[in-house]
């Protein structure tokens, strides 16, 4: 399910687009493609609740006022190289 399908949720949508943009802020230098990149966002119990692909968010939509602690996110560079590592196989 895409997060412009997910009805009643706006909150967590934006929640997941503050997350992204900070990540694409963040690793710009690591990563120059996003477009194979998502984010999967899952309830308590791990179910999919909708995945939101970093090729649908816009970095000029960044909020400035209530900036996310890039050290509270994922480390990119590990998932990049996890990626490329199950890809080489």
């Amino acid at each position: 399910m895409s997060a412009g399908s997910l009805p009643g949720c706006p909150s967590l949508v934006s929640e997941a687009e503050r997350i992204v943009r900070t990540l694409m802020q963040r690793d710009h230098a690591i990563i120059e493609d996003w477009d194979d990149w998502r984010l999967d966002v899952r309830d308590s119990q791990e179910v999919l609740l909708f995945t939101l692909p970093f090729s649908d968010v816009r970095l000029d939509r960044m909020d400035v006022t209530d900036p996310i602690v890039s050290e509270e996110l994922p480390d990119t560079e590990a998932i990049w190289r996890l990626s490329l590592g199950q890809h080489a196989h």
